[in-house]
């Protein structure tokens, strides 16, 4: 019998988002996003989430996307709990520029997070990540894969008197994508870029026998951003602020532009050039069954109320700050997830529930929305225009109140 148990923590206008797998009496535990404008209600979070953990550790650290508010909570996270495999989309050193001019452009630049988006990779290893895998887009005009089939077993079934080691996954057999740059670093052979079209899947240690349960990820091509931004960088400053030759942010240079007010605001600018594209990098994340063969007898529970259901729907999908508002956009985003809509039970509502981020045929796809946004934000997050839309007894709102916090325990079994 495979358990699983997830929680919204509520930690204000963020996104702080945890589950853990368990079968044989092993765990595995997943992260997707740690931040927050609210640093105590962060901090408070993440100390009773890693307190929970003991002697345990996170498989899986999905990070959604680069924005402060979701990922300035990393700092803290990291030094206390041993990390394996930190997963994010895969941006060039243009495009994680491109965020530093949106932050110099809010004033929400600070040192470590600066240090972050020049070198991804360094800094999560720094903090203790085992390996870093970056997730690039589907290939053009690529048919989605059959999420929904098990893989064969690769070696013969554990036996029953035989233990568990760990669930974990076979990462080794994951194939690179080549199509991409990856920097070059000391620490390079942790580094790895993985088309989002391979699944994230469980399997049971030793042996590798499968267990029916993967994540899923997607990440959305980029477009003409990165060319668009380069003209721009390029009439501004000189020398370049990319590296040619380590295909890297050249981070004495870019100091020197960030202690400079009036070179900063050149920075901002050559963003605000390509702003109205600013959520082209979200990874979007389905943690839930392979196939339907299962039944989840699905408690939600929150200082509130608490109630039961038996539901072939188990799954959860986050969105992060994905703008599925767009018609093309949504539309290959629900091709890639196709197979798997009639297994969620939980989705998260996009960009906190902005209006600009949402579209009603979303409501077709899951039982129960969860938005996590501060209780008086300047953004007026979740919309009215959205949450009207929405059955009340289908959303529930974390906010920073320790009583919002969303929890759900699932017992899954064959139907």
């Amino acid at each position: 019998m495979i358990s699983h148990a997830r929680h919204q923590w509520p930690v204000g206008q963020g996104f702080f988002h945890t589950g853990v797998v368990e079968k044989g009496g092993q765990r595995l535990n997943y992260v997707y996003d740690c931040g927050s404008e609210d640093r105590d209600s962060l901090r408070k979070c993440i100390l009773e989430f890693t307190q929970s953990l003991h002697d345990s550790h996170i498989e899986l650290l999905f990070i959604s996307h680069l924005d402060s508010d979701h990922v300035n909570g990393l700092e803290l996270l990291l030094p206390l709990v041993k990390t394996k495999h930190a997963i994010l989309p895969y941006l060039s050193p243009l495009l994680r520029l491109a965020i530093i001019g949106q932050q110099a452009e809010e004033n929400r630049l600070e040192s470590t997070y600066v240090e972050f988006l020049c070198d991804p990779s360094q800094w999560l290893s720094d903090r203790g990540a085992s390996s870093v895998i970056y997730l690039t887009p589907p290939p053009p005009n690529s048919s989605v894969p059959e999420w929904n089939s098990l893989p064969p077993r690769l070696n013969p079934p554990i036996a029953e008197d035989q233990p568990l080691k760990s669930l974990g996954l076979n990462v080794e057999s994951l194939s690179q994508d080549k199509s991409v740059s990856l920097p070059n670093s000391p620490r390079a052979s942790i580094i790895r870029a993985v088309n989002c079209i391979t699944p994230f899947r469980l399997v049971e240690i030793p042996g590798f026998e499968p267990v029916n349960w993967q994540f899923v990820t997607y990440v959305h091509p980029t477009g003409d951003r990165e060319l668009a931004f380069r003209r721009e960088i390029d009439k501004r400053f000189t020398p370049p602020l990319i590296d040619p030759q380590r295909f890297a942010i050249n981070q004495k240079k870019l100091l020197k532009v960030l202690a400079n007010p009036s070179q900063r605001s050149l920075l901002a600018g050559c963003y605000r050039s390509i702003s109205s594209n600013r959520n082209l990098t979200t990874l979007s994340l389905y943690s839930g069954p392979i196939d339907s063969s299962v039944v989840g007898e699905i408690e939600y529970r929150s200082t509130h109320c608490n109630w039961a259901t038996l539901d072939p729907q188990v799954a959860w999908l986050g969105t992060g700050d994905d703008d599925l508002r767009d018609a093309k956009r949504r539309l290959r985003w629900r091709t890639h997830f196709r197979t798997l809509e009639s297994m969620v039970a939980t989705m998260s509502l996009p960009h906190h529930g902005s209006r600009h981020n949402f579209h009603r045929e979303l409501i077709e796809i899951p039982d129960l929305f969860c938005v996590a946004a501060g209780k008086f934000n300047r953004w007026q997050h979740p919309h009215t225009d959205v949450v009207h839309q929405i059955d009340p007894d289908r959303l529930w709102v974390t906010n920073e109140d320790a009583s919002t916090m969303f929890s759900e325990f699932i017992e899954m079994r064959p139907q």
